[in-house]
């Protein structure tokens, strides 16, 4: 055999001994998954070049250890940040081509990583070379290409990564396997959806608790659950796996992870402190000052390890104050609230759960068979026991009203039936008073005048009284000295009480006429009998007389004034003269003056009482003197009854439908 050969042979025989001491994983169909975790069959180098990606690279001195890592393969790693170490395993793949794709699940990486496949990339999970990158707990799942794979054949894996140094993350954390890459993705889907479960729940809850608080804005324990629910729902979406499905930034869902912490642990003393009527002190609003400047730093953090080292070598140990006052809360109230228990169990739940966690990512075991991450189980302990808490409490709070509202009930009908009665007692009563209205109302008609004087002067009269009785009345009569006198009273207030003043000063004024001959006179007379009676009423009212020689003598006692319409000069006048309410003064009879006026043949002269000027329309405008003398002159050359008649027209179609207080009077003279 010639030198040539020989060298050959032993140098072949150096690469298989190379390639065969070293373990590798056996793929035996391309349809079977085949798992390597903790199987001794991967190999891990510090240091970095590209030709560590190919199959014929040599790996000979490398270390060998398992996935996830254990104790042992911990001490290959040296504790550097931003190191860079390289993966390499033997996978030997069936003959032919698989049916679908195939795939590769790495599980979590700690920090960045670039994957290869016989020397052919197929996939990365970050940027090696952009320090700034990171993506330590997303799931890595890269698909095969099939011109990648070599069948019959050892293919190598090739996994290059960037390691950051993190006290409780290993550089690798999940499930190890080759398969179908559907396969896995559609286990990975199933899986996020599962773990989506109990933030939906939380969703649930924010939106039921602030509804309740919407309606009962008093029971801020409603608002502070609401919005720690709402809270710890998207922690809980920022711990799943399937987070970057919906939002592939690493730095945003991290700072909503911690920030979402920030405030939900706030949140929930905030909640205890008020749901117990525990009293906020000063160091408690001084905690919640500290989580907002936490808060706010972290959203200015750029670099991630700044932010995760600030997290726990620093934020997580002001958690004692928080803590500390849930669970002094919950002992305080332990012997006198059922709920308190209740919190108190849930809450120890929740601290087993982190406990086992704990040692759980130093890769220890405390319970057989629970190989598992509980602390969300032991979360939605807590948060769905503090839920059922408020929701008994509503519930029982709705049964309370219920039963109120049922006594209510009772009362209401036993209160009906005596309302009923009452009220049929009431009607009796009303229909006998309102009898006596009419009666008292046919009294007081039979003292106006029945028909209209037959003087050398033409009068008219329109009279509406807003009830059957009235406080407006008026009267014609002949003076001692021949004048034709007419007059218009209204006496304050209305119904009965009025009525009965307004016949007293009507039989007044007539026994005044009688004695008195000038319009001042009469009503100081009529003042004088009326202020002997005990009464707070009081009356207007204004009096004019024609002396059938060309003269009007006018006389007011606080009433609007009267309108005199000339028809020689074709004018409208306003007539006053100076006087006082009469009922209320003793000295009335020298406050009140006489005036005197021309009164001509075809002239006229208006009476009102004030609810011509001052009734209001739907919109609150008084009809007014104004529109008063308006609605004359446009009627001014009609006859007495049709000029009353269609001014009244106007003031109807002024005032509509608007409601009516008072009573409405108007008399008129004109000479002939």
């Amino acid at each position: 055999m010639s030198m040539k050969k020989c060298l050959c042979m032993s140098g072949l025989a150096v690469v298989c001994s190379c390639v065969f001491a070293v373990p590798c994983i056996t793929l035996e169909q391309w349809d079977i998954p085949v798992s390597f975790d903790d199987l001794d069959v991967v190999l891990l180098s510090a240091g970095d070049s590209p030709d560590r990606a190919f199959p014929e690279y040599d790996d000979s001195n490398w270390n060998l250890i398992s996935l996830p890592l254990n104790s042992a393969d911990f001490n290959h790693f040296e504790k550097i940040e931003k190191s860079v170490y390289w993966y390499r395993i033997r996978v030997k793949v069936p003959e032919g081509y698989p049916a679908s794709s195939i795939g590769v699940n790495l599980g979590k990486i700690a920090d960045v990583d670039e994957a290869w496949w016989n020397g052919m990339p197929i996939g990365r999970t970050g940027d090696i070379e952009d320090l700034s990158s990171h993506a330590s707990n997303r799931l890595r799942q890269y698909e095969i290409p099939a011109s990648a794979l070599a069948p019959g054949k050892i293919n190598i894996l090739a996994i290059r990564v960037r390691n950051t140094w993190r006290a409780d993350e290993l550089p690798g954390r999940g499930r190890y396997y080759i398969g179908e890459y559907d396969s896995i993705r559609t286990a990975f889907f199933r899986s996020g959806l599962r773990e989506l479960v109990f933030p939906v729940v939380y969703l649930v809850f924010f939106a039921y608790f602030m509804l309740l608080f919407s309606k009962r804005t008093g029971q801020r324990e409603n608002l502070l659950y609401s919005l720690f629910s709402f809270g710890f729902a998207v922690y809980s979406i920022c711990r799943t796996d399937i987070k970057y499905e919906l939002a592939d930034n690493f730095e945003v869902l991290q700072k909503l992870e911690f920030g979402s912490m920030y405030v939900c642990i706030p949140l929930l003393m905030a909640f205890v402190l008020v749901y117990f009527g525990e009293k906020h002190r000063l160091y408690h609003y001084g905690y919640y000052i500290f989580s907002a400047v936490c808060l706010t730093t972290i959203l200015l953090f750029r670099n991630h390890l700044h932010w995760y080292y600030f997290n726990v070598y620093f934020v997580q140990y002001t958690w004692v104050l928080p803590f500390y006052e849930l669970f002094r809360t919950l002992i305080r109230n332990y012997k006198k609230s059922v709920d308190s228990r209740i919190m108190l169990a849930t809450f120890a739940v929740v601290c087993a759960g982190v406990v086992h966690d704990v040692f759980i990512s130093r890769g220890l075991q405390l319970f057989p068979l629970v190989d598992f991450w509980i602390t969300p189980f032991a979360m939605f302990v807590y948060v769905g026991g503090i839920a059922t808490i408020l929701s008994v409490r509503f519930a029982n709070s709705m049964n309370q009203i219920e039963e109120l509202n049922a006594t209510l009930e009772l009362k209401v009908e036993e209160r009906t039936a005596q309302l009923d009665k009452s009220l049929q007692e009431i009607r009796i009563r009303d229909e006998k008073i309102q009898q006596e209205l009419v009666m008292a109302g046919n009294v007081q008609q039979s003292l106006l005048p029945e028909r209209l004087p037959d003087w050398p002067v033409r009068t008219a009269v329109r009279y509406q009284p807003l009830r059957e009785v009235s406080g407006d009345f008026y009267h014609f009569g002949r003076t001692g000295d021949g004048g034709c006198l007419m007059l218009i009273g209204d006496v304050s207030g209305h119904g009965m009480p009025a009525a009965l003043y307004a016949i007293l000063a009507i039989k007044a004024f007539k026994e005044a006429v009688h004695r008195e001959n000038s319009p001042s006179a009469i009503l100081a007379n009529v003042n004088e009998e009326l202020c002997r009676l005990d009464t707070t009423h009081y009356l207007t009212s204004f009096v004019v007389k024609y002396d059938c020689t060309g003269h009007l003598i006018i006389a007011n006692a606080g009433h609007p004034r009267a309108i005199l319409l000339s028809r020689r000069n074709k004018k409208i006048t306003m007539l006053d003269a100076s006087g006082t309410v009469i009922g209320i003064r003793d000295d009335a009879r020298a406050l009140l003056r006489d005036e005197s006026v021309p009164f001509e043949k075809g002239d006229r002269v208006l009476l009102y009482t004030d609810c011509l000027t001052e009734r209001t329309n739907v919109a609150g405008e008084q009809f007014g003197e104004e529109r008063l003398v308006e609605s004359l002159k446009k009627h001014f050359f009609e006859n007495l009854d049709d000029l009353i008649d269609n001014t009244l027209a106007d003031f109807f179609e002024f005032v509509q439908d608007a409601e009516n207080k008072d009573d409405l009077t108007v008399v008129a003279m004109e000479v002939e």
